[in-house]
């Protein structure tokens, strides 16, 4: 618990110097409990260049009684306004690792974020994610 109320903490003080955005969520419900953990900035002062980041554990799935996961990274270039190149990884325990690249979509302002991702693996049987 200690632990958690750290991260809180420091995720709230590096949200404040750096103006990324930063959500942790936690759920628990009759099909098992999970917590969620969003990281969303731009790294550069024209905001051209974005980092992503979105882990999804599962923490006790109430059928498997096994924790899950999901995770997916990304670094993007908007070549044009709110439109970019985006490369990165996804993993989970159910789909196996891969390399992405693709296209992405970020509109900020002070009333809303939108965000999207449309990827495809860089393997021998590419897919499609959005």
């Amino acid at each position: 618990m200690k632990i958690i109320i750290a991260s809180l903490l420091c995720l709230s003080y590096y949200q404040s110097k750096a103006q990324s955005q930063i959500y942790i969520d936690a759920f628990s419900g009759s099909k098992g409990q999970n917590a969620e953990f969003f990281y969303l900035s731009t790294i550069d002062q024209q905001n051209k260049w974005a980092v992503f980041s979105r882990t999804e554990v599962f923490l006790h799935d109430y059928k498997t009684e096994h924790p899950t996961f999901i995770n997916f990274n990304t670094i993007s270039y908007n070549f044009v306004k709110n439109l970019g190149l985006t490369a990165g990884t996804y993993a989970s325990s159910a789909y196996q690792f891969s390399a992405r690249l693709g296209l992405q979509y970020f509109v900020e302002s002070e009333e809303f974020l939108a965000y999207a991702n449309l990827t495809s693996a860089v393997t021998k049987n590419p897919d499609g994610r959005f």
